[in-house]
């Protein structure tokens, strides 16, 4: 039961990092596209 719910536990501690990098590459990737959109301004 213990080795489950530790399991368990790495499953989600996996998911939410996993969540939290793609948030942040799309974050990353927003601020590229919007820099690139301003120095085409110029």
């Amino acid at each position: 039961m213990k080795k489950e719910n530790i399991r368990l536990a790495l499953l989600l501690m996996s998911e939410r990092t996993k969540d939290d990098t793609l948030r942040r590459g799309a974050i990353r990737a927003n601020f590229e596209t919007l820099g690139s959109k301003f120095s085409q301004r110029d």
